[in-house]
């Protein structure tokens, strides 16, 4: 997933006030991968963030939009690199 991302614009009266370069890191339906890795980053004092979150909900159990997450463009190389660990961690304990 490397390389997705883009910027996110925070509008204050329809104006932009900050744009803030972030790439994707992970999409899935897994709620508790999800979770559990945003949660390890946060830990580590990275800045993860979950996008389209109500979008997916909106769907119901068709699970057709997956959620994403979303690090700082200059985290994202040790989130991705920390994201590798985790998720071999996840498979091994739910396998």
């Amino acid at each position: 997933m490397r390389g997705k991302g883009g910027y996110v614009s925070v509008y204050v009266h329809e104006q932009v006030i900050v744009e803030i370069g972030m790439k994707e890191i992970l999409r899935t339906n897994d709620q508790v991968l999800l979770s559990y890795v945003e949660m390890v980053l946060k830990d580590t004092g990275l800045h993860p963030v979950v996008f389209d979150n109500h979008a997916s909900v909106l769907d119901g159990s068709v699970m057709a939009i997956q959620r994403r997450l979303l690090v700082l463009d200059e985290e994202e190389e040790e989130a991705s690199e920390m994201l590798l660990t985790i998720k071999q961690e996840y498979d091994a304990d739910n396998a």
